[in-house]
């Protein structure tokens, strides 16, 4: 088959290819075509191509270097290890302010005493015209008109008389005393120390009792922010621990973090002894007895809402909503002359936008911001607030 096939070649013929044949009127064109190529490379050659320099003005290089410069350190802070754990929640729109809940001036119109000579006061305890208060240098002050007298010091130790008092850094040195309270005779006042717990000082001796401190070891995971309380007739006293994990110092940790270790506790005089009431709260702040002491109000400040505990009857041990969505982040309780409840608030959560609610369950950004220390930031969204709650529960 190889030798047919070779055959087959051989027969095969060549054909041949016929040349191009053009007319002189193409050829004429070509010779025009190159000529005038030729004349446009001596043209170029003759004229050399100027290149444009665009110059960048101070401004952009400014932008460029503070752009560069902020994008580094934003870079940087995603590799440092956060110090919370966000927990993720969501809570429901914040009420519209109007109606009841309509902004007025009110509070505008008040007198600021004592402007300057104060530092920080938190919780007021009222007695014979004389205001008692702690304030942010660790001190229990009385003030009498102009007079403003120290009753006690709530300093670690000795060397804290050597510290500038008042910055948030030495706080769990120079104490901070935040909840007051008159027992039923009025001779004795009730202080919710934020770092060592829950004291009783007799105004009349001028002695000071540590009744219950924050690391004793039969409630488990010791005192860590000591918030509020209140006083039953008997001397029994619940009060408020805001966090086994941050100290008040700390709150913009714990408010951010969103996590759940708070509890309420509850001395009892004939015992000497503190048990825990409830736990596994967020942010518990302030307290507040019924008038018939059968039930304890307290705040939830993570959750915007106030709780009800009942003491007594079928319900004993029992907690419900008492209200629910509140306007901002709830504070201390206390008692009305009018049958309700004052409440102040710690920030507010408005409408449309509430930075609070948007954090709320984006865990990512509330960690990324709690790396770069963001406490001043977050003072930037604080507002003053207060509002008057009145009782509808039925029990």
């Amino acid at each position: 088959m190889l030798i047919d096939w070779l055959k087959g070649r051989k027969r095969r013929r060549k054909v041949p290819v016929k040349p191009i044949i053009t007319n002189g009127k193409d050829k004429e064109n070509d010779k025009e075509k190159e000529n005038d190529q030729q004349r446009d490379d001596s043209q170029m050659k003759k004229k050399p191509i100027n290149y444009v320099k665009q110059k960048r003005s101070k401004c952009n290089i400014f932008l460029e270097i503070v752009f560069l410069f902020t994008g580094s350190i934003l870079l940087f802070f995603c590799f440092l290890d956060a110090p919370i754990q966000p927990v993720t929640f969501k809570l429901p729109p914040p009420p519209i302010f109007e109606g009841s809940l309509s902004p007025n001036t009110k509070l505008q119109s008040a007198k600021i005493l004592l402007k300057g000579k104060v530092f920080g006061p938190e919780s007021l305890a009222i007695k014979d015209g004389v205001i008692y208060t702690g304030t942010g240098d660790g001190q229990l002050i009385a003030i009498n008109g102009t007079d403003v007298n120290n009753i006690a010091s709530f300093h670690a130790n000795q060397d804290s008389e050597k510290i500038l008092c008042g910055l948030a850094d030495v706080e769990h040195i120079c104490g901070r005393p935040l909840g007051l309270r008159f027992d039923k005779s009025g001779s004795s006042l009730y202080v919710a120390e934020a770092y060592s717990g829950l004291y009783k000082i007799n105004l009349t001796s001028g002695t000071a009792r540590h009744l219950s401190k924050h690391n004793d070891q039969q409630i488990g995971d010791r005192m860590q922010f000591v918030n509020d309380l209140d006083v039953t007739s008997d001397g029994v006293v619940y009060f408020t621990d805001s966090s086994s994990r941050w100290q008040r110092r700390d709150n913009v940790y714990l408010i951010s973090e969103g996590s759940s270790n708070g509890r309420i506790f509850k001395y009892d005089p004939i015992t000497d002894r503190t048990e825990v009431v409830l736990e596994d709260l967020a942010f518990p702040n302030g307290v507040q007895l019924s008038p018939d002491e059968d039930f304890l109000l307290f705040s939830e400040m993570t959750y915007a809402r106030i709780n009800l505990l009942f003491l007594k009857g079928t319900m004993k041990g029992q907690v419900v909503s008492f209200i629910e969505n509140l306007p901002g982040l709830p504070d201390n309780i206390r008692a009305s002359s009018s049958g309700g409840y004052w409440v102040g608030f710690a920030k507010v959560r408005k409408q449309p936008f509430s930075l609070y609610d948007f954090l709320s369950n984006r865990p990512f950004i509330k960690s990324y911001l709690s790396k770069v220390r963001f406490q001043n930031v977050a003072a930037m969204f604080k507002h003053s607030f207060v509002i008057a709650v009145y009782l509808q529960y039925c029990s």
